[in-house]
């Protein structure tokens, strides 16, 4: 008989598996989303600390811009001196509630110990910073700051902390290493042919509207914006022929304001706290002061003086009020200055006459070298040659008669080049800088190796070749045939701006002419800054015909100008923040 056999208790054995198997994987699964809740919640307190250190982190970042907002505007306005005055202030400024109530939970510390403050360290006084675009190459001298916030929320859970530091230079431009610079509105309609090799800058708009070609080999920036069109104040309108601008560089609008730091200056109205520099210093100004340190005057080597009954020619240490300031006798100062009646002439642009003091530059070179009046006290005082003459002539004027300063036999300048300063208009006389070696082959060129640094700042300045008699002053234009000059120094002066009646003239008649150019060349090289508005010589351009013709224009940028040990003497030096650092740091940081 076949017998057939089954495992005792196979089937509950199965059943058993099964039942440990699903505990195991309920387990299992039990503990993966412990894991996953674990990890949830984990995460969500990564990501909540990490939002709150960041949202502390722009904390103290905003403590550093409140710092730095202070900072450029105090520098904008007055320059380093008047932020080194305020640096305690600039610590104590960190945000509140009185600027935003988001500020109430935030508290801030400028290291251990200092509740409330923000870190300021001067690390720099003598950064040099090379500047990229818009100001590609350009040299700036800097005073580096650290500024350096910890911040942290007392309303959070978390106990976070963090810190903030940024390094900024506050820095100085040397304002002629701008081929063209404009305080006020520049225009640029040149009907021949024009390249501009040198950076272009306006700190307000720039309007570009050349019946030529018209190239720019560099960067050119306006704060404001650059405008292909007419001024909307230029009457000149309704062109017959339209040229090109052609951008080798950069274009940027939209820039930063380049101010000097003589207070709010940007724009128009601004520009008469520019046209101060030229003037002399109100009473109690000291030279040393941070606004008198402005005034050319307190800067020049020698001051000239003119009055109704007597010239005052003295010689110091910076400035003619000084106790060690040289008096110089009439014996003296004859040698190099005139103020015969016989130095006048009509300008035909202004419709009045000059009452003329001349400066002969050469004679004050040979004299100023030669001379042991001059070189012991300024060898004293200063440890150099002369450099730097202020003429002011305070005589008495009318309806028909203006001031002005006639540079005459400029050929050869002092050893180590010359700035001429006036609050009146100056009037250059033939060639101007161009030394006796340099005549031989370079006149007439781009070529200024042989020159010596050279500035003039004054009211207007107007170029009159070496042929201009005064006798042919109020003689019909065409009377007044020049000669080929050529000229090697910067201008620093004003212009009469476009008003809707008249143009300005724009850049291409920045230097002021009065003769029949038609057929001749003024060669220029150097460098043109518009800082204000004229005050003496201010009748308006006038259209070719009236009293000039314009010249072959051979202009050029003086590349002398970016070595800053050949830039001219008195050089102003326009104010720039630069940004070089910004970084996460340890908390109660008080150095990067």
């Amino acid at each position: 008989m076949n017998l057939s056999t089954h495992p005792v208790g196979s089937r509950p054995a199965r059943r058993g598996w099964a039942l440990l198997v699903t505990l195991a994987l309920t387990a299992c699964a039990a503990m993966v989303m412990a894991g996953v809740l674990n990890w949830t919640n984990t995460s969500s307190w990564v990501i909540s600390r990490n939002n709150e250190y960041y949202a502390t982190s722009y904390a103290a970042e905003a403590a550093t811009e409140k710092a730095l907002s202070g900072m450029i505007q105090d520098y904008q306005n007055g320059g380093w001196g008047l932020v080194t005055s305020k640096l305690t202030t600039y610590s104590n400024a960190v945000p509140s509630s009185s600027d935003s109530p988001y500020w109430a939970n935030y508290t801030f510390s400028g290291g251990p110990g200092q509740v409330g403050k923000t870190v300021i360290n001067l690390v720099n006084p003598t950064n040099i910073v090379y500047l990229g675009a818009p100001y590609q190459g350009l040299m700036m001298e800097a005073w580096q700051y650290e500024i350096i916030s910890t911040a942290s929320n007392s309303s959070s859970g978390y106990g976070i902390a963090a810190a903030v530091g940024q390094q900024i230079n506050l820095g100085v431009i040397p304002i002629f290493q701008f081929a063209i610079f404009y305080q006020t509105t520049m225009e640029i309609d040149p009907g021949a042919a024009m390249t501009i090799n040198g950076l272009v800058h306006g700190n307000t708009n720039i309007y570009i509207d050349p019946p030529g070609a018209l190239t720019f080999s560099n960067s050119v920036s306006a704060s404001g914006s650059i405008i292909m069109a007419e001024n909307p104040l230029d009457p000149t309108t309704g062109r017959a022929t339209v040229g090109t601008a052609t951008f080798d560089g950069s274009e940027l609008s939209g820039v930063s304001p380049l101010n000097l730091p003589v207070g709010t200056n940007a724009g128009g109205a601004g520009a008469n706290n520019v046209q101060a520099i030229l003037q002399i210093p109100p009473a109690g100004v000291t030279p040393s002061s941070t606004g008198g340190s402005n005034y050319l005057y307190n800067q020049a080597d020698m001051i000239v003086l003119v009055s109704n009954s007597s010239v005052t020619v003295t010689s110091g240490p910076n400035n003619a009020s000084s106790p060690n300031a040289a008096v110089f006798t009439n014996t003296a100062w004859t040698n190099f200055l005139s103020t015969n009646s016989g130095a006048q002439f009509y300008d035909a642009r202004e419709s009045l006459t000059v009452q003329a003091v001349d400066l002969d530059v050469g004679n004050l070179a040979h004299w100023a070298a030669t001379n042991t009046t001059i070189l012991g006290p300024q060898s004293t005082n200063l440890g150099r040659q002369i450099e730097s003459v202020y003429v002011a002539d305070f005589r008495a004027t009318n309806s028909s008669t203006m001031p002005g300063i006639v540079l005459t036999n400029g050929v050869t300048l002092p050893n180590l080049g010359l700035a001429v300063v006036s609050p009146e208009p100056v009037y250059i006389k033939g060639n101007y800088n161009v030394s006796t070696n340099f005549i031989a082959t370079n006149l007439g060129t781009a070529n200024t190796s042989q020159t010596f640094p050279a500035a003039i700042y004054a009211d207007a300045i107007t170029v009159l070749s070496s042929s201009w008699n005064n006798n042919n002053g109020g003689l019909a234009y065409t009377s007044r045939i020049p000669a080929n000059d050529t000229v090697n120094a910067a201008f620093l002066d004003g212009i009469v701006p476009s008003n809707g009646t008249n143009y300005s003239g724009g850049v291409e008649n920045f230097p002021r002419l009065l003769e029949d150019w038609s057929g001749y060349t003024l060669t220029y090289n150097g460098s043109m800054v518009a800082m204000f508005n004229s005050v003496y010589a201010t009748k308006p351009w006038q259209p070719t015909g009236n009293y000039y013709e314009p010249p072959t224009r051979n202009w050029a940028f003086d590349i002398n100008f970016d070595n800053p040990a050949k830039l001219p003497p008195l050089t102003p030096k326009v104010l720039d923040v630069n940004r070089s650092a910004w970084s996460f740091l340890n908390t109660n940081a008080t150095h990067f």
